[in-house]
């Protein structure tokens, strides 16, 4: 992409600015931290995690200086337990539901998870030692559509219940989201590889590289398989937003943004000076991030809305701002500005005002007159994933609101082919760990569907 840079700053000092972000727990802080915990009966931590992983019992294993008996409580619930501690939203789910928040400060729970879950973390038999292993064989098979958190934590289900396993992924590196869309500040991609290599190691065989619907047809795989999981995501392209001009060169998709950062050394991806991201989810944050500590000397984010109605989490939120990053609220970017090569030089917006909440409950926004021109040099649109419903209607299946239309618990209109993940959530849910419950019970689902058709 012409006219963006590299070098701003030190290679070294970018690769240490993007290390992960909090240092691991050492034996002594991790059992000091988990005698705070009050081991709550019916722990409201349990209930606001969406892998329901037994907290109090994971981290009452550490406080007795049982770390592998903590792993395998952990990744019994979630097989990505590892990318979990590192990812989750622990200030808004567990943490938030802790009884000590509102007083001394909600116990660490990812900081202990991350603790537990490092003990097999880099063992090539670390579900192994985990106690989790394949179970034998059922003779049935299932192909899951999709490497990510969702089509993992299926297929690692999917072996210890005994069943054959193929995942199919476009990729060169199976992962999903949490390989190539998350940030290294927040999990270095070589977690991500290794709970993929234990699912290898599981016995599932995995086909990168391979799209369904381009290199194989939904009907091979119907043909093929005894049943089909798809967790093939929200979709791989930027949503829309009637941008005039977005096509100019400096205009790029943030989530290929922070691909690039995963696949090369940071300090050889090009960023302009005077950025801009448009939205504010936590990809916008992520990008911003990025673009921040790469060099650029300008960082701005722009939303249609206000603080108080953002879909990034507000502690990915502060970071930005420790980064210099700068928000423009109420603000609806609607065209692209070049110079003469053809280049973004600008980005024109309207000023926006909120009306009554619209379905999703959050205030309606209007476009008014006022026009408002930010210079920059390298735009990022960070405004959702555009859905895909051709590989669905490639399988026959139903479709509504681009989603492949359920017709029970990750049961689509084919009973043969369930779905799960980013590939039928939708808004907060747009999670690593909801997307990995979803994997698992959808495997759960799968596993009774094939034993009543045996």
């Amino acid at each position: 992409m012409g006219d963006l840079f590299t070098g701003l700053r030190p290679a070294a000092q970018i690769d240490a600015d993007l290390a992960e972000r909090l240092p691991a727990y050492t034996r002594n802080e991790a059992i000091v931290e988990a005698s705070n915990c009050l081991y709550c009966f019916d722990a409201p931590c349990m209930v606001a995690c969406p892998t329901s992983i037994d907290i109090p019992g994971f981290i009452k294993l550490i406080q007795t200086d049982d770390r592998l008996g903590s792993a395998q409580r952990i990744l019994e619930q979630n097989i990505l337990g590892s990318s979990c501690a590192r990812v989750c939203a622990v200030e808004e789910l567990c943490e938030q539901a802790c009884v000590l928040a509102p007083h001394e400060g909600p116990i660490k729970i990812g900081r202990l998870q991350r603790y537990a879950t490092d003990e097999v973390y880099r063992d090539p038999n670390g579900f192994a030692r985990a106690g989790l292993v394949s179970g034998a064989p059922t003779g049935r098979s299932v192909a899951v559509v999709g490497g990510g958190p969702a089509g993992l934590a299926s297929a690692a289900e999917l072996r210890i219940a005994g069943h054959d396993v193929t995942i199919f992924d476009r990729q060169p590196e199976l992962g999903g989201l949490a390989m190539y869309g998350i940030i290294p500040l927040r999990e270095p991609s070589e977690v991500a590889q290794w709970e993929a290599s234990q699912v290898i190691a599981l016995g599932a065989t995995a086909k990168v590289g391979c799209e369904v619907g381009v290199d194989v047809s939904g009907e091979e795989l119907l043909e093929q398989f005894d049943a089909v999981f798809l967790a093939n995501g929200a979709g791989r392209r930027v949503s829309s937003i009637s941008l005039v001009g977005a096509e100019a060169d400096g205009v790029e998709d943030a989530l290929e943004f922070i691909e690039e950062i995963r696949v090369q050394r940071p300090s050889d991806v090009p960023v302009g000076r005077n950025v801009v991201i448009v939205g504010a989810g936590n990809t916008a944050m992520d990008a911003a991030t990025i673009a921040a500590r790469l060099g650029a000397d300008v960082v701005t984010c722009v939303y249609r809305r206000t603080q108080g109605e953002m879909t990034g989490y507000p502690d990915e939120y502060e970071h930005c701002l420790k980064d210099g990053v700068r928000f423009r609220w109420l603000t609806q970017p609607v065209r692209v500005l070049t110079d003469d090569t053809g280049h973004v030089s600008g980005l024109e917006c309207r000023v926006v005002v909120l009306g009554e909440p619209d379905i999703d409950g959050r205030p309606r926004p209007t476009v008014t007159d006022d026009v408002v021109v930010i210079d920059c040099d390298h735009v990022l649109l960070a405004t959702g994933q555009l859905r895909e419903p051709g590989l669905y209607e490639r399988f026959g299946l139903d479709v509504e609101w681009d989603r492949p239309k359920m017709t029970g618990p990750f049961h689509t209109s084919d009973p043969r082919v369930f779905a799960g993940g980013d590939a039928v959530l939708s808004g907060k849910e747009l999670s690593v760990v909801d997307a990995v419950a979803q994997g698992r019970d959808a495997a759960r689902a799968i596993d009774a569907y094939l034993e009543d058709h045996a």
